[in-house]
C-alpha cells in the first residue's frame, strides 16, 4: 500500500547533520521510496493513505542495543538480595519451570509496548528462551535481535552446552526467514575461558553468518575487561560487547584489531556499583557503538530519549563542541544501534530503499518550543509523550500515541499477576 507522510521536518541521519523542512516521505509497502519537498507532491491516481505530521519531526526508528526486555517483570526487585543471585547471570530460578514461557512472553510484551510508545522499533539483548522473546515481538509488530544464551551451565532453557547449541540452531532455522527477527549467539564473560564453547560458537557463527554477543560485567570488583577476549581466539569474529569498563590503550588496539561493536548504556554507567566506559572514549576508539537502556533491574525505563539526554550530559563542554553534538547523539540511537546489530543496510536512516521504520515526534505541543535547534530539543527535551506515530516495515504500530497491534489495556493486569515478593 502507498502511504505519504507530510512532515514539518525530517532528520534522515544521512546525509549527516541534515534537517529537511516541509518534506514528504513516501512509503510503498514496507519500503521508503522517496523523500521530496511537500510542494512537489503530486496526488497519484491510485489509492493511498495520507498522514499529516506537519507539526512533527520524523526520525528513523530508535534502536535499543541492550534492553533486558525479557526481565521487565522483575522491575523493582532488590537484586542485591541473595535470594536473587541468579539474576546476575541473566537466568530465572529453576522453580520457574512451567511458568517460564508465559513470564518471558508477558515481560517482553510489557517492555516492547513501552519501547514502541517511546519510539524504539528494534531491540536486542542476551536472553534465555529466545523463542518466547521472538513470539512477543512479532505480536507487537516490532523488531528484535535476541542473543541466544549458549552456556555450559544448566538453566531453565538448556541443560548443557550441547543442549543449548542444538536449541539455538533449531530456533535459527525456525525464524531464519522472518522479517522481524534476527539472531545472535550470546555468552557470559564467565564462559569465555571455556575454549570448547568458544570454538564451537565460532564455527557455528561462521556457518550461519551470525555475530557473537558477549556480556562483560561493568562491576569493577570483578575486574573484567576486553583483554579477556583475546586469548580465546575471538579475533576476527563478529563481536557485540555490552557493559564495557573504562578502556585502556591495549583495549582500544584490540577493538580496532577485532572490529568489536559496543552497546553503551548511559544510565547504567552512572550506577554507583557500575562504571562503563565514557562515551567520548568510545567515540575516540573508532568502534561502532550504539545506545541501550539495560534491563529494568538497573534502569526504571526502556526510554532511549532518556538515554540520549544522559549521554549528552556525560559529555564535557569540549566534547560537545569538538567530538559529539546533538546530531551525533541522535545518530547513536538510530544508525549507531543498527550498525552494532549488523542491520545498517536496512534500518537506521530515512533513505530511499530502506525499510520504513519511522517515528514521528510532535514538537508543537507541550513545552518543546521555541524551535531554534530541533536536534538539541530532541536530545535535551525529547520525551516519550511526544511520540505520535511509529512505523515498522511500513506498518503503523503506534497511531496517535496508542498501540495498534495489541490491546494495551490488559498489559497492566498481566503485570500485576506476577508478584515475586510474595
Amino acid at each position: 500500500m502507498l502511504q505519504v507522510i507530510h512532515a514539518g521536518w525530517i532528520i534522515p541521519i544521512r546525509p549527516k547533520k541534515t534537517i529537511l523542512t516541509n518534506y514528504s516521505l513516501i512509503i510503498q509497502d514496507s519500503r521508503i521510496v522517496a523523500l521530496i519537498p511537500t510542494t512537489e507532491w503530486i496526488e497519484p491516481s491510485e489509492k493511498y493513505e495520507c498522514i499529516d505530521c506537519k507539526n512533527d519531526v520524523l526520525l528513523p526508528g530508535l534502536v535499543n542495543t541492550q534492553a533486558g526486555a525479557s526481565l521487565s517483570l522483575l522491575r523493582g526487585i532488590d537484586h542485591t538480595d541473595n535470594r536473587y543471585s541468579w539474576l546476575k547471570k541473566g537466568f530465572l530460578p529453576k522453580d520457574f519451570e512451567g511458568q517460564t514461557d508465559q513470564f518471558i512472553k508477558d515481560s517482553v510484551l510489557i517492555a516492547g509496548a513501552e519501547m514502541l510508545l517511546s519510539g524504539t522499533t528494534c531491540f536486542s539483548e542476551l536472553c534465555v528462551s529466545g523463542e518466547y522473546v521472538a513470539a512477543s515481538t512479532i505480536s507487537l509488530g516490532m523488531r528484535s535481535v535476541p542473543g541466544i544464551l549458549i552456556s555450559n551451565e544448566s538453566n531453565i532453557w538448556s541443560t548443557n552446552l550441547d543442549d543449548s547449541l542444538a536449541k539455538a540452531q533449531s530456533l535459527y532455522d525456525k525464524y531464519r526467514s522472518h522479517p522481524l527477527i534476527n539472531w545472535t549467539f550470546a555468552t557470559q564473560i564467565s564462559d569465555i575461558t571455556q575454549r570448547d564453547t568458544l570454538s564451537r560458537l565460532g564455527t557455528i557463527g561462521d556457518e550461519l553468518d551470525l555475530s557473537l554477543r558477549v556480556n562483560i560485567s561493568a562491576n569493577l570488583s570483578q575486574a573484567s575487561n576486553l583483554m579477556e577476549l583475546e586469548p580465546v581466539n575471538l579475533i576476527g569474529r563478529k563481536l557485540i560487547v555490552s557493559h564495557v569498563p573504562p578502556l585502556h590503550e591495549s583495549d582500544i588496539q584490540l577493538i580496532k584489531k577485532c572490529g568489536i561493536s559496543i552497546c553503551h548504556t548511559p544510565s547504567n554507567s552512572i550506577n554507583t556499583s557500575n562504571q562503563e566506559c565514557e562515551i567520548s572514549m568510545l567515540n575516540n576508539s573508532g568502534c561502532d557503538f550504539g545506545l541501550g537502556t539495560d534491563s529494568s533491574l538497573n534502569n526504571s525505563m526502556f526510554d532511549l530519549f532518556k538515554e540520549m539526554r544522559v549521554a549528552s550530559l556525560q559529555l564535557f563542554p569540549k566534547d560537545k563542541e569538538d567530538i559529539l553534538n546533538a546530531f551525533d547523539i541522535i545518530e547513536l540511537a538510530t544508525l549507531g544501534g543498527a550498525s552494532v546489530l549488523g542491520m545498517e543496510d536496512d534500518i537506521g536512516t530515512l533513505e530511499s530503499g530502506k525499510s520504513a521504520d519511522i517515528v514521528s515526534i510532535n514538537l508543537k505541543e507541550g513545552l518543546s518550543g521555541p524551535l531554534y535547534n530541533i536536534e538539541q530539543l530532541i536530545v535535551n527535551r525529547g520525551d516519550s509523550s511526544q511520540v505520535r506515530q511509529v512505523w515498522v516495515r511500513g506498518k503503523r504500530v503506534v497511531k496517535d500515541g496508542a498501540l495498534t497491534t495489541i490491546d494495551s489495556k490488559n498489559l497492566s493486569n498481566r503485570s500485576q499477576a506476577w508478584n515475586l515478593s510474595q
